[in-house]
């Protein structure tokens, strides 16, 4: 960003949904920014609840740690806690995984066990795809539904 300053540009236009808190964001630029709009979240805190589920309903641990998330019981455990899950809680239900092969897997796993035909029992499921404009189309199928899960990869592992 400094050596657009330096080549005298004069504008510089940023768009994110994830770049909140704004302050830090600037303080790593490293440059001013003298105008800047931060909107509130179109979710209310009331509309939204995030959880970490430690253990599954057979008690195995959830954890996608490099050496376990590849384990049937752990793929197994997950795909049960989403069909739990997904009968308890109203409306949707957003999925994160570390990765998409982390995704991958796990779905190809689920389908070939069965569990992708449970969670669709209970709520229609859409899986993210690799390319933006099928992303669109995804979204948009989705908000026909009252009640959905969405399983998607997200950049941050937490």
């Amino acid at each position: 960003m400094q050596e657009l300053l330096h080549q005298g540009v004069r504008c510089i236009i940023l768009t994110s949904g994830t770049l909140s808190p704004l302050s830090s964001f600037t303080s790593e630029m490293q440059i001013p920014f003298p105008v800047s709009l931060e909107n509130p979240h179109v979710i209310a805190k009331h509309q939204i609840f995030v959880s970490i589920i430690p253990k599954g309903p057979d008690n195995v641990q959830l954890s996608s740690a490099f050496d376990r998330r590849f384990l049937p019981e752990y793929m197994a455990s997950l795909g049960n806690t989403v069909v739990n899950v997904g009968r308890v809680v109203p409306h949707g239900l957003l999925v994160f995984f570390p990765s998409y092969p982390v995704m991958d897997k796990t779905i190809e796993y689920w389908k070939e066990k069965g569990h992708c035909g449970r969670i669709e029992d209970v709520k229609p499921m859409f899986v993210e795809p690799r390319g933006k404009g099928t992303f669109t189309e995804v979204c948009t199928r989705s908000i026909h539904y009252y009640y959905w899960i969405l399983v998607m990869f997200h950049f941050m592992i937490c």
